[in-house]
């Protein structure tokens, strides 16, 4: 058996991820080998989405490497962190001391590959192109993709099939021998990518890309964000704001649980930066508040033409009351987020570090936020 096809996304309203599917319909693998040039917290949960609904137990059961580039900062630690977290999931990192030693992780040649190599007891494949491991990559930018696999090789043709993937391989097995382990560098890399130079100006990544017509134009609010702040909300860690008087939609005499924030603050948990008509559900997002989790609080851009997030019900997975407190919430890498509670000292650290790497708003109300 021999396959082989190729997909342009967006054109015919098929995307990269389409590869994933026809190769796990059509063989069965055990492993898969992938090199990519960046990944970013997007792109993982993607991936990760699409081969679970493709096979859930062949993705679950499948030995699992990832060999990473963090060249310029590109790749965002938590996402090696979710690479890691995968079943039978090891990662590495592409000339990983080299890089990390040096400024902004600037390296001597760049690492850029975008391929992923499948193996069964009967079948071996690729699939590679132009598609990052990144949200846009994967789903909605423009890029070329391939996969080409061979099971049980006879013909003339089968057989090039099999012996291209093996040259790639060898390839593969020489460059992850070479490869630094990432507890070797993880910590150096998350201050480098955390220093205030990065998060002043983040490398830009295809996840950068914002579907929306207010960026950059005369018209544009002095409240509104520009894309260096989608960026720092984007990579950052933190996000704080003061919640000021919430509104009573539980009722006149229970506290409130939705908080009115700056429109396209969406991207910092995981969404993109899309114009939407006012009352558009954006999507669900997975809060912790001290050991209790709810996966069901919902974002929305609301008719004032604010991005509104339903947080943990007060006094039932969440505190007494969010009224007048300032909130930080902290990225996990299973996508979620931590959210506590700060004091006033804790307030006026959090808004010295957003000064730092210019990450402090104010809202046209006079409430105050940041990410650091």
């Amino acid at each position: 058996m021999l396959h082989q096809a190729f997909v342009s996304q967006p054109a015919g309203g098929v995307n990269y991820l389409t590869l994933f599917k026809q190769a796990f319909e059509r063989a069965a693998f055990t492993s898969i080998d992938a090199a990519v040039a960046y990944a970013t917290v997007g792109g993982v949960l993607e991936l990760d989405k699409s081969c679970s609904a493709s096979n859930a137990t062949a993705w679950k059961t499948m030995e699992k490497r990832w060999l990473v580039g963090i060249d310029y900062c590109r790749t965002e630690p938590l996402a090696l962190k979710q690479l890691e977290a995968l079943p039978n999931s090891k990662v590495r990192i592409h000339a990983g001391k080299q890089v990390v030693a040096r400024k902004q992780c600037t390296p001597v040649l760049p690492f850029h590959p975008k391929v992923y190599l499948l193996h069964g007891p009967k079948a071996i494949g690729a699939i590679c192109g132009s598609g990052n491991l990144s949200r846009n990559g994967l789903t909605k930018g423009h890029e070329v993709g391939n996969v080409m696999l061979t099971e049980s090789p006879s013909t003339a043709a089968e057989k090039l099939i099999n012996d291209a993937c093996n040259a790639l391989n060898q390839w593969y097995d020489a460059t992850w021998a070479a490869a630094s382990k990432v507890p070797s560098i993880f910590v150096d890399y998350e201050k480098a990518f955390e220093a205030v130079d990065h998060l002043k100006s983040p490398t830009p990544t295809d996840d950068d890309a914002g579907d929306t017509g207010t960026l950059g134009t005369e018209q544009h609010s002095r409240h509104a964000l520009n894309p260096a702040d989608l960026r720092r909300l984007r990579v950052c860690k933190h996000l704080w704001l003061e919640a000021g008087n919430v509104s009573k939609n539980r009722g006149p005499l229970r506290p409130g649980n939705q908080l009115m924030m700056t429109p396209m603050t969406r991207v910092y948990f995981g969404f993109p930066a899309q114009d939407l008509p006012p009352d558009t559900r954006i999507g669900e997002v997975s809060i912790t508040y001290e050991d209790e989790t709810r996966d069901d609080c919902s974002l929305v851009f609301s008719n004032n033409s604010m991005d509104k997030l339903t947080v943990p019900v007060p006094g039932s997975g969440g505190p007494p009351s969010y009224d007048n407190q300032t909130l930080l919430f902290t990225k996990k890498p299973d996508g979620g987020f931590v959210l506590s509670l700060g004091s006033a000292a804790d307030k006026a650290a959090w808004k010295k570090a957003s000064l730092a790497i210019e990450g402090y708003k104010k809202m046209s109300s006079g409430r105050q936020w940041g990410v650091l």
